[in-house]
């Protein structure tokens, strides 16, 4: 279990646990606030994390945390129900690739599964949550993201730094322009590990908004990383 300022969470059936990567996409991502309602689709919720995030952050906002994992949507089942803005979050299992709407979501987040190598975990429900050699990998994450979203919908990632440059060359050959990059450093001095990206469907000539973000200086979390997670963190 794990409680933040205005929820908790339970993940006791997820294969991938409440971690950092979620909870810095769920408190970086940038959503319209004055637009009316918006509709968003979280790929790979696991227990609600970032869709929970989001719904505290943005009033407008109507979530679907889709899992394809049943263990996991239960668990976001039950955080939905007992957060106080659950009536705008819903839970759902299916398949991301076989997911279809009729009306158009205005974002896609997803906090991907990304490790690539050979020797995979030998829980099957772990290694779908974690590795690229499932179905869903960033070649297809994009691809059907571009189906599901409206003109000038949004796509918002965190992969690892040394996947970015063929995350950002596959969501430009699939239509889509980077808008903003935030490279995130665990300790200084060290190579990023990860990267948040966020795109929009369609052409753009606004520059890109470029972030680095430091969580750790001197054995605990720097500034930045208490600001940007200020309201969740206890």
């Amino acid at each position: 279990m794990f409680t933040f300022k205005k929820f908790t969470l339970i993940d006791e059936h997820c294969a991938m646990k409440v971690g950092t990567d979620g909870t810095l996409l769920g408190a970086w991502i940038a959503l319209p606030q004055d637009a009316g309602p918006i509709r968003v689709l979280d790929v790979g919720a696991g227990c609600g994390l970032i869709s929970l995030m989001l719904a505290q952050r943005f009033a407008s906002a109507h979530i679907t945390a889709l899992d394809i994992d049943e263990g996991a949507t239960a668990d976001a089942i039950c955080n939905i129900r007992n957060a106080p803005f659950g009536d705008r979050v819903e839970a759902v299992c299916e398949d991301f690739l076989a997911h279809k709407v009729a009306v158009s979501y205005a974002a896609n987040v997803s906090n991907p599964p990304f490790f690539e190598e050979t020797l995979l975990p030998p829980n099957q429900q772990r290694a779908m949550a974690r590795h690229t050699s499932s179905a869903l990998n960033f070649s297809t994450l994009i691809a059907h993201s571009k189906t599901l979203l409206q003109a000038e919908g949004t796509l918002h990632l965190i992969v690892p730094a040394t996947a970015a440059q063929e995350v950002v060359y596959l969501a430009h050959t699939n239509g889509f322009s980077l808008v903003r990059r935030c490279v995130v450093h665990t300790v200084a001095h060290k190579p990023a590990r990860r990267v948040m990206l966020s795109f929009v469907l369609g052409q753009t000539e606004a520059a890109i908004k470029e972030e680095t973000l430091l969580l750790n200086a001197e054995g605990e979390r720097t500034v930045q990383y208490k600001t940007l997670c200020r309201d969740f963190y206890l």
